[in-house]
């Protein structure tokens, strides 16, 4: 997680777990019971393995620990379950041994095919101590185990390993248990055996698969995980401005669609515009963090782009970006025009209402896709753009500017960023111009600074999170509603 990024982004932690528990289709082993016969009782496999804790656990409490390699004969192993997948996919792991002595060390990993073929697929000269992170690309079609077996020569150093995760669904029979070797289940493929049903033979059992007849997707992830978040910003930075935080109020929510590899195969992301409290003409992008993802291999549409200041490619990203950018919208009153009294739109109480606009983008990804971890949607970087000046760029605080903002605005007025130490878009006692509220968000009525009006919001802000972290709720001692917009009734 991005702790830097999170005192102002009320995503935090349960909402990202939200979003990424959804995936599956994943075998997992991480030894946090701490018992061999309880991982053994699940068809994990230990031959001069253990569970161990300790000073030498690789991550939490627990890590499964290899007896002493002091023999090349004499080898130490764990084997998987039977996991069920057809495709590919990546085997991932964490090794490393505790010391280094005596001759060699080495680890020799295999894939056992369901007449147990038995296929290396890596191998390992251990020459330090450190932690070695593996992503092992396979390609399986049907039921397979993996075995992983270390040995060596004198001394006293033993493996460790953890955080395991392959790709694939269970398919082990634990009724049918010998100390950890099981039978295979039935009824896994083809939809037979009164066992698992997989229709489209991805390896997603049906009541998994969000799309059961489809072998190019799988799942569907949302985030936020339930219903809309909210973006809302300030727009006369670097000056403090009003402070009322209803100068755009735009709701979001994405809906990632990935096969059972977890790769994105399409987002569907929905904005409402709820609000423009202000005379400025704004627009509204973001970004995804990762500067690696092939911007070739992204088609984005659906976005209203009205003015001539935004230069797109022929796929719809952002020209001259580093990471892929996208500009949902140039002039949010295209998207929502002024009523014709009140200050801006759906700020001003008596105001003609105006209802919100929703705007449909979807983005597509061809091959080779990117992971929905790699893609970091959880942590998207969104932005306004000051009155059709594209370089002045409003972000939440932490979050980088993009490769096209203006940076010589930093420092000047309110504004306290040092990109020397990544600190961004924050006054000197951490205010910020932009926040991201984990649900639906009721922002102030037009010129009500929101310390007004949330009065729990300054002791949030100053405290760099930690005090309050509730504070947009709607709880006693919480806010003054007087000072919150209301949507007229009809």
């Amino acid at each position: 997680m991005k702790t830097n990024q999170i005192l102002f982004t009320v995503t935090l932690f349960a909402f990202l777990f939200s979003a990424s528990a959804t995936i599956r289709a994943q075998v997992i082993q991480d030894f946090e019971s701490g018992s061999r016969n309880t991982e053994a009782a699940k068809c994990w496999f230990f031959s001069s393995t253990n569970i161990n804790g300790g000073s030498n656990a690789i991550a939490d409490k627990f890590s499964m620990r290899t007896g002493q390699m002091s023999s090349m004969t004499n080898q130490h192993t764990l084997i998987s379950p039977w996991v069920y997948y057809t495709g590919s996919g990546n085997l991932v792991f964490k090794h490393k041994i505790d010391v280094l002595n005596g001759a060699g060390k080495f680890l020799d990993v295999y894939l056992i095919d369901e007449n147990n073929n038995q296929t290396l697929i890596y191998t390992h000269t251990y020459v330090n101590t450190s932690l070695f992170n593996e992503s092992l690309p396979i390609t399986v079609n049907g039921f397979f185990k993996v075995r992983w077996s270390w040995y060596g020569s004198g001394g006293t150093s033993r493996g460790h390993l953890d955080d395991i995760s392959i790709p694939g669904i269970y398919a082990a029979d634990p009724s049918n248990n010998n100390g950890g070797n099981c039978a295979m289940l039935s009824g896994i493929g083809g939809g037979g055996g009164g066992g698992i049903t997989d229709t489209d033979g991805d390896g997603v059992p049906d009541d998994e698969d969000d799309y059961p007849n489809d072998p190019t997707r799988a799942y569907n992830i949302y985030f936020p995980a339930n219903g809309f978040g909210t973006l809302a910003f300030e727009d006369l930075w670097p000056a403090k401005g009003d402070y009322d935080f209803n100068d755009l109020v735009v709701d979001y929510r994405f809906k990632s669609v990935t096969n059972a590899q977890n790769e994105v195969v399409e987002i569907f992301n929905t904005l409402v515009v709820r609000a423009i409290g202000a005379s400025l003409e704004n627009g509204f992008g973001y970004q995804f963090p990762n500067a690696n993802l092939d911007q070739s291999k992204i088609n984005v549409s659906g976005y209203a782009l009205t003015e001539n200041f935004i230069s797109l490619g022929a796929n719809g990203l952002e020209n001259g970006q580093e990471k892929p950018t996208i500009i949902a919208f140039d002039n949010a009153f295209s998207r929502l025009p002024h009523p014709g009294s009140g200050l801006g739109v759906n700020t001003t109480p008596g105001a003609p209402y105006v209802q919100p606009d929703t705007l449909q983008l979807t983005i597509n990804f061809s091959a080779p896709r990117p992971l929905y971890t790699s893609l970091d949607v959880p942590n998207f970087n969104p932005f306004l753009i000051v009155n059709k000046e594209r370089g002045k760029e409003v972000h939440l605080p932490d979050y980088l500017p993009t490769s096209l903002a203006n940076t010589s605005y930093f420092g000047v007025w309110d504004d306290d960023s040092q990109p020397s130490v990544n600190r961004f878009y924050k006054t000197s006692s951490n205010l910020p111009w932009a926040i991201n509220i984990y649900e639906r968000f009721d922002y102030p009525i037009e010129k009500v600074d929101i310390v007004n009006a949330h009065l729990k919001f300054a002791e949030w802000a100053t405290s760099g999170g930690v005090l309050f972290p509730d504070w947009f709720k709607n709880l006693s001692g919480y806010r003054d509603n007087a000072n919150i917009y209301t949507v007229p009734s009809k």
